[in-house]
């Protein structure tokens, strides 16, 4: 029984792929088809969709990381003016 199930799986796959090369009508009706299928809801959990958002929220992270630091250095520079001058008074 699973045998004939398989083996009539791939007849039908066989025959859709023969018949979306070949006939322009039926490379239609399943394109048409296709588009009422939510993919995006599918991909949006894949695994690559996960890693870009991953590699995304880490560009943002090291932008915010060099901004940080540069205000950081702005404020030691500040800090060190301020220790000399009240060091002269």
């Amino acid at each position: 029984m699973k045998k004939s199930i398989y083996a009539a799986m791939l007849c039908i796959l066989l025959a859709t792929n023969i018949l979306s090369i070949t006939s322009a009508k039926f490379y239609d009706l399943l394109a048409n088809a296709m588009t009422h299928i939510p993919i995006s809801n599918l991909m949006r959990d894949s695994k690559s969709a996960q890693a870009k958002l991953i590699k995304q929220e880490n560009k943002k992270l090291k932008t915010e990381n060099v901004k940080v630091k540069k205000h950081q250095a702005t404020i030691k520079a500040n800090a060190k003016k301020a220790r000399a001058i009240s060091s002269r008074a």
